[in-house]
């Protein structure tokens, strides 16, 4: 049994080593982000990382000002067969007045692999002043088409939540693909107010995989089937 039993485990090592084997060479990304006043009716021309409009030289990071608000994107390992980071924050200052602002950062070639695969996410945020109405809502999604703040083949969506709020669910995507994360502030500010907003993101694939899961799954019946063989062979006087 014990014997079976080292197979068996050696037969499910080999499985996952195999799949991670054939996982597709990393894909060339592009990481953008891209702003609306008009809460994403309109988006002004997306700021891509390194590029014009881009204040952080760091690859994987684009920082950018918008009056007295600063915001800033990150994306770590976006490539990786293993866990996919990223991260998008608005802070700083906001004068009074009427706010429909829709922040959004995304990136394609998302490697992180096999599905299904988990998105784990944690909207926080706080606000200190004469908040008035303001309202701050945060969304993560996944596009399957890779398309930048792509909509058209959506597969994992937190939804528009309000903050503070984390969790996680589980999609299925075939690399590479896109992800897209999203801070959006509406309502009347009635003085300035000193605001920060984080929408923080990982993608891993998800605890257990199915090769794994089927090669264990063996395991009891290989138990029962020796104790069965061992009921049936004759005892030795």
């Amino acid at each position: 049994m014990f014997r079976n039993r080292r197979r068996t485990t050696c037969v499910a090592a080999l499985i996952v080593g195999l799949a991670m084997l054939a996982a597709p060479p990393p894909a060339e990304a592009t990481f953008q982000i891209r702003i609306s006043n008009d809460g994403g009716t309109t988006f002004n021309p997306a700021i891509t990382d390194n590029g014009i409009g881009d204040l952080d030289p760091a690859v994987g990071a684009i920082f950018v000002n918008v009056g007295a608000l600063s915001i800033r994107g990150f994306s770590t390992n976006f490539v990786s067969v293993g866990q996919t980071n990223f991260d998008l924050a608005v802070a700083g200052q906001a004068a009074a007045g009427t706010y429909d602002l829709v922040v959004q950062s995304s990136f394609d070639g998302i490697n992180t692999a096999p599905p299904p695969q988990v998105l784990n996410y944690n909207f926080t945020g706080s606000a200190t002043g004469p908040v008035g109405t303001l309202a701050a809502t945060m969304r993560t999604f996944i596009d399957d088409a890779n398309a930048l703040f792509g909509t058209g083949a959506i597969v994992g969506d937190t939804g528009s939540l309000t903050v503070p709020n984390a969790g996680s669910l589980q999609f299925n995507a075939s690399d590479p693909y896109s992800a897209t994360a999203e801070i959006r502030l509406v309502g009347t500010i009635t003085g300035n107010l000193s605001l920060s907003f984080d929408n923080n993101n990982s993608i891993t694939p998800a605890p257990a995989p199915a090769a794994i899961a089927l090669a264990l799954s063996g395991i009891p019946a290989l138990g029962v089937g020796a104790w069965i063989r061992r009921r049936r062979t004759p005892a030795v006087a």
